[in-house]
This record gives C-alpha cells, sequence and structure tokens, in this order.
C-alpha cells in the first residue's frame, strides 16, 4: 500500500477509466503537485466509472496548477483505421476530437456482417487460418464483454490449430 509514502511524481496512464476520487487519492500522497494525467476519453471502456470529460478532474487541483494539452496525432494506427475509427467518433462521440494519422498506408478496413454464432465462428476460423497462413505471429480478437471472450476462446481452442490464449482487462 501507499500509506505513509510520499511520492515525488506520480503519472496515471489509461485516466479515463479514473474517478476523481481516485486522482484525489493519489494526490494526497505527493510532496508536490507534480501529477501527469494521461488518457483518451474515447478509449473509456466503462461507462459507469471514470470521467467523461477531463474538466471532472478539476476539483481536484487549484486551478493555477493545472497544465491541459490536447495531443491528436496518432502513430499507432494505419490511415486506414484511424479514419475508420474517426467515422465511428463523429456519429457515437461528436464532441471529442479526432485523431490525426501519420503517413503509413495499411490494408483497408473491412465491416462484415454475419448472421448467426456459428457464421461468426466459421468467419473467425477463415480469418484467423489466413492470417497465419500470411505470416502473422499475433492476432487478436476483441470482444465487447468478457463473457463472450470466454465464449469465443472456448469455441476456438476446440477447432482451431494454433495457440490461442485468453486475456481478461487486466491483460491476464
Amino acid at each position: 500500500g501507499v500509506s505513509g509514502h510520499r511520492f515525488d511524481h506520480v503519472v496515471i496512464d489509461e485516466a479515463q477509466d479514473a474517478s476523481p476520487f481516485m486522482v484525489a487519492l493519489l494526490r494526497a500522497h505527493l510532496k508536490s503537485t507534480s501529477l501527469t494525467i494521461l488518457g483518451d476519453l474515447a478509449q473509456g471502456i466503462h461507462d459507469y466509472r471514470g470521467v467523461h470529460v477531463w474538466e471532472e478532474l478539476y476539483p481536484v487541483f487549484d486551478e493555477a496548477d493545472i497544465a491541459y494539452h490536447v495531443l491528436r496525432q496518432s502513430y499507432r494506427s494505419t490511415m486506414e483505421i484511424i479514419e475508420f475509427a474517426n467515422s465511428i467518433l463523429r456519429s457515437a462521440a461528436p464532441e471529442l476530437p479526432e485523431a490525426v494519422p501519420v503517413f503509413r498506408s495499411g490494408e483497408p478496413v473491412q465491416v462484415i456482417g454475419v448472421e448467426g454464432e456459428e457464421e461468426q465462428l466459421d468467419h473467425i476460423r477463415k480469418f484467423l487460418a489466413a492470417r497465419k497462413e500470411a505470416g502473422a505471429h499475433t492476432i487478436a480478437v476483441i470482444t465487447r464483454t468478457a463473457g463472450e471472450a470466454r465464449k469465443l476462446h472456448e469455441a476456438l481452442a476446440a477447432n482451431l490449430d494454433m495457440p490461442i490464449t485468453l486475456l481478461d482487462e487486466d491483460g491476464q
């Protein structure tokens, strides 16, 4: 625990999922007001917790101690992925700033509709096999809920000739 400890500086990453209370608790263990908070509101994974606008954290600090910077440049994804994500962001959360991609092109994003669980599972199996055949070393399949992930993992583990690992939100 942090009881009795005082820190020179604290960095909070993925802060969109942190509550103002959590930030205030960490701030209480600082020797100064040196705190860095990083996050992306568009990547919040729990609607019921965390912050929806960064201003929710302002009451935790003195106004003179706040420096807010919006970083929009994305170096992690291709232009095609960023543009696809921005199109979703425009309709889901138009108040959030869109990402600006660097010039790194890749494959076009595909949206494929399937009917029913069996067709979905068959499509995922074929996709994974094709990516493996093409030389992919790591592939991630992301689901909406942990329950869906467990169910999909079980179905794929029974039918795929490749090692697969189930990760939860804690990365385990």
